[in-house]
């Protein structure tokens, strides 16, 4: 209830017969955090939840998209934009931390489990303010569970923001106002933002250089946008450099196209660029029918032996090869393999012959609940192949011989197994000899 709006907080507390002590600094600080955030949960609502999405997906945070709303998730991400990305939990390990008012919750799941973690800590009780909430039972300080990392936004997250959070920002900007120490005032083609800092509010930190760069470093991406939201993202840009935060130089040590640069710079040359990428887009044709153009991205750079590097592998049941024999070629090749299904696992191995009794297991369901990509042993060697191979089977060929095992084992399941008929034949035998 304390995450709700800050008048619904006062009611819902005295229906109950309590009384929230508004005049209490700890008690006040929450309110101005409470109408902060749903200041901007208000602007949120006007981003589709398909693009909040993509901004938890950016932080790693956990989420079930069957069943997290809109309003859970612009409420995550209100939280983090103002005050700071929250860190792991720190019983299940998973990126699944939310603040509801004082209180911070998990709302992830146990490791290799379908358990839901239970982890709860009060930072404070707004009926009782003076007197500390006794958080012994979790073993956690309230350090551990400090804001330590900026929440990140990608850039059409950022742009979307920005374009949805002018018409609230004199709202917030009361929230945002105490001991300001640097004011960044942006000019966009139809708003005015204004960032400023505050001791409690990671977002709006000191790091003004370190946001300035990230913006520029999207600047590419922006140069295909419709031309007003270009100007947007260039009017952004222009501050940036006019108001020193960052030189023109290091745009290009981060790796910022010139052109671009010159673009926001006002310098000469900035459309000679649009006149190469035409004559590159003609260039490149679309491949007759009937062919397969290979083409892959920088594909002789990756390191013999490194292949499988960054990749975490894990496997259920026997496999062929053997487990033994596929740990050995997995870590062979640069990659982990794990015994157990973690958080971090990347792929789940399953015997070619054997994926019908895989999908009854509790691995198999742990790993469709955290979204781990289940494949075939076979995958391994042939990830690993650095051969132009034909396949040896269409598509349309694989999805019927799918579909076949995947119905004859449905009906294998109907059928009595040898123990229940041998059980049948004796009591059979019982019955006639009576």
């Amino acid at each position: 209830w304390q995450a709700l709006r800050w008048d619904d907080v006062i009611k819902v507390a005295a229906k109950f017969g309590g009384r929230v002590k508004e005049n209490h600094p700890l008690v006040q600080e929450h309110k101005r955090r409470s109408e902060g955030m749903w200041n901007l949960i208000d602007a949120l609502k006007e981003v589709p939840k398909k693009q909040l999405l993509a901004i938890l997906d950016a932080n790693e945070i956990f989420y079930n998209e069957k069943k997290i709303s809109a309003l859970e998730a612009a409420q995550i991400i209100a939280d983090g934009v103002l005050f700071g990305r929250l860190p792991k939990c720190p019983l299940c390990d998973t990126r699944a931390l939310i603040q509801d008012g004082t209180d911070i919750r998990c709302r992830g799941y146990m490791q290799n489990s379908a358990m839901r973690c239970s982890f709860l800590f009060s930072l404070a009780d707004l009926l009782r303010p003076e007197n500390p909430p006794d958080n012994s039972a979790t073993g956690v300080a309230e350090s551990a569970l400090s804001r330590t990392e900026l929440f990140n936004l990608p850039f059409f997250g950022l742009l979307s923001l920005c374009l949805c959070y002018r018409s609230r920002l004199s709202a917030c900007r009361s929230f945002v106002s105490g001991s300001p120490r640097k004011t960044f005032l942006a000019r966009s083609s139809s708003a005015i933002l204004s960032v400023r800092n505050e001791e409690n509010c990671v977002f709006f930190s000191s790091r003004l250089r370190r946001f300035s760069l990230l913006c520029l470093s999207l600047l590419a991406e922006a140069w295909s946008l419709p031309f007003s939201l270009a100007c947007l993202v260039r009017s952004l840009l222009l501050v940036f450099l006019r108001a020193g935060a960052v030189s023109f130089q290091e745009t290009l040590h981060f790796r910022v196209d010139s052109r671009l640069c010159r673009a926001v710079c006002g310098q000469p040359g900035a459309n000679g660029g649009r006149e190469k990428e035409k004559e590159e887009k003609g260039a490149r044709q679309p491949p007759k029918k009937g062919h397969v153009k290979y083409d892959s991205e920088a594909e002789d750079d990756i390191p013999k032996k490194k292949e499988l590097a960054g990749l975490k592998f894990a496997c259920i049941g026997s496999t062929n090869p053997p487990r033994h024999a596929l740990a050995k070629l997995v870590t062979s090749h640069g990659g982990i393999f794990q015994e157990s299904l973690d958080k971090d696992t990347d792929l789940l191995l399953v015997s070619d012959d054997d994926w019908a009794a895989a999908k009854a297991s509790q691995r198999y369901r742990d790993a469709q609940l955290a979204g781990v990509a289940i494949v075939r042993c076979s995958f391994v060697p042939a990830l690993l192949s650095r051969k132009n191979v034909e396949p040896q089977v269409t598509l349309s060929e694989a999805k019927k011989a799918l579909k076949k095992a995947e119905l004859f084992a449905q009906a294998s399941s109907l059928l009595p197994k040898v123990s229940e008929l041998r059980t049948q034949k004796s009591n059979l035998i019982v019955v006639d000899s009576t």
